[in-house]
């Protein structure tokens, strides 16, 4: 191999595991976008079960539909490529927010299921974060 053939073949390779990672980030959040969309949904539907989990942690029937809206308007967000990034991000602090409410609430066994929605959020967080870049960027040049 030459100096001359090793840019090429080094461009070459960082352009596949970069299209593997986009592919395999756009994987994630289309599953993460499903299960909140689910989530959101039973909330926002006031199933007998999240419910009671809401009148248990004292944030009753407008927590549930407040909750409900966020994780809706979060998943559709996931899936808009300008919104991914900031949208991991909110579900992000949501979910911390949610896995310290059960904490407090007593139910530390249940504070798994928000930390478990957590990992694959937070890494879509990060993996666009050039998106969210470009929002905020966006934004800045719109309001001068």
């Amino acid at each position: 191999m030459t100096a001359s053939t090793t840019p090429t073949a080094t461009a070459t390779e960082a352009h596949r595991t970069g299209r593997k990672a986009g592919i395999a980030l756009w994987t994630l959040q289309a599953l993460m976008a499903a299960a909140f969309v689910i989530a959101g949904a039973s909330k926002v539907a006031l199933t007998d079960q999240a419910v009671q989990g809401f009148h248990k942690i004292g944030l009753g029937e407008p927590g549930l539909i407040v909750i409900g809206t966020l994780e809706l308007l979060g998943a559709v967000a996931l899936m808009i490529p300008i919104l991914s990034g900031l949208s991991g991000a909110a579900l992000s602090t949501l979910l911390v927010g949610a896995t310290i409410t059960e904490f407090v609430a007593d139910t530390p066994a249940m504070a798994l299921v928000p930390l478990a929605y957590l990992v694959p959020v937070a890494i879509i967080a990060y993996g666009r974060r050039g998106q969210t870049v470009r929002l905020m960027a966006a934004v800045r040049g719109f309001r001068r």
